[in-house]
């Protein structure tokens, strides 16, 4: 039987797991990623299994598409550890990842084709057709996975941010972010907060060797180091609410410093004003690393989500899926995996099921009824993610309420409207 074609748009942690899946169910798998290095934000993130993330990412696993999950553990710097708000949670080092994951999707024979993003797409009718690529090659596939992301816009954060703050997914040398979803006519949403249209990445890295010896040493001995903002500096609790991943937005985290270990040290909070900063004790010499403007801003993200169906097809389209935070507001490293590892491929990608769920067949029924439904097909419909963390989370915030803006697409003439629903964050 001649392989089917499967081109994987993005090399995130959806896009690395889409592809991963794809291969297992037999398809011929293309990777086209933007940048130099994979996985995006995960390049700056660290955090896994932490509170109802652990359950997410043990089902994953049980259901064969744990390969990634692997990865992380074996590059961990500390598991099984507390911060504010978060139990039981493992950092993975920042340093390690990229190339650990790289070598696992080469060894499957996995195609990738690193700063050569996808840049135009051909379709007739319903169906999309081909995509060239920025070096100017021409991709035809059975199936296009679009797991882009929702950043990397430089006019996004120039508009709704504090500007480019020089993040890790440096839009200037690599180009601005462009969609085959956008494209192809698929009607799309953005987030709007009380703050504004987006949200800012929630955190930053300094360098370690910026700070104080015993700030350091606590933070690799624990992975997790609290220092307290002296009265007489305390501010900037408006910040919280412009973070994406507002299962942070606590009071811990604006009457202290938190720092985890990452390999860097990743200061929980979207961005400080570094003069600031180097008025708390033991951060005299801080120095961000990510971004490098850290002190003025951070990423947006949250624009362009895909209306997608329960399978997360793009709407209208007959091949073409979407993951990740192309398909909504799945701000972690766990929800962008699991939205790419479906537990039954869509039969486009491959004549029969990849994976072998050894799950009760209750729980199989449900996840297999529930996990993949878009928060934003069916109104109030929580993420993908939260159907499978609901009722097994220590403890649920509710967020400030996020209103999904749905514009009028160029190719269609349906009317504006809007729809709000309340984000449940601790995911």
């Amino acid at each position: 039987m001649t392989k089917k074609k499967i081109v994987v748009i993005g090399g995130g942690w959806a896009g690395c797991a889409a592809a991963l899946t794809a291969e297992k169910a037999g398809a011929d798998v293309t990777l086209l990623e933007r940048t130099d290095m994979l996985l995006g934000t995960g390049l700056v993130g660290g955090i896994f299994r932490n509170n109802g993330r652990y359950t997410a990412a043990e089902e994953c696993i049980a259901m064969g598409a744990g390969d990634l999950f692997t990865v992380m553990e074996a590059v961990a710097t500390h598991k099984n550890m507390d911060f504010p708000g978060h139990k039981h949670a493992t950092l993975y080092n920042i340093y390690k990842i990229e190339p650990a994951v790289k070598k696992l999707l080469l060894s499957r024979g996995i195609k990738l084709l690193m700063a050569d993003p996808a840049v135009k797409t051909e379709y007739e009718g319903d169906t999309i057709t081909a995509v060239i690529t920025k070096s100017g090659l021409r991709l035809t596939a059975d199936a296009f996975v679009d797991v882009s992301g929702s950043s990397a816009m430089p006019l996004n954060c120039n508009k709704h941010g504090n500007g480019c703050a020089m993040c890790i997914l440096r839009c200037h040398s690599f180009g601005p972010r462009v969609s085959v979803t956008t494209q192809s006519g698929v009607e799309e949403w953005t987030a709007e907060k009380p703050t504004g249209l987006g949200a800012m990445s929630g955190s930053c890295k300094l360098f370690k060797e910026s700070l104080a010896p015993e700030i350091v040493t606590e933070l690799e001995k624990t992975g997790c180091c609290v220092v307290p903002i002296p009265e007489a500096i305390k501010k900037h609790k408006e910040k919280l609410a412009m973070k994406a991943c507002q299962q942070y937005a606590l009071d811990a985290y604006a009457d202290n410093i938190v720092l985890l270990d990452t390999g860097s040290a990743k200061l929980m909070t979207p961005y400080y004003p570094l003069e600031e900063l180097r008025m708390i004790p033991g951060f005299e010499r801080a120095r961000f690393e990510d971004p490098l403007s850290g002190g003025k801003g951070n990423s947006m993200r949250y624009f362009n989500f895909a209306h997608v169906d329960a399978s997360l097809k793009a709407d209208g389209k007959t091949n073409l899926f979407c993951g990740g935070e192309r398909a909504g507001a799945m701000v972690g490293h766990t929800e962008a995996i699991v939205s790419g590892s479906p537990p039954e491929p869509p039969t486009v990608w491959s004549q029969s099921s990849c994976l072998k769920p050894q799950l009760s067949a209750n729980l199989s029924a449900t996840l297999s009824s529930k996990c993949w439904m878009p928060r934003h097909a069916i109104k109030n419909t929580p993420s993908p993610a939260q159907f499978i963390l609901n009722g097994c989370r220590p403890k649920i915030f509710t967020a400030p309420t996020m209103t999904l803006s749905r514009p009028v697409s160029k190719r269609q003439a349906a009317p504006i409207f809007s729809q709000t629903y309340k984000k449940d964050v601790i995911i």
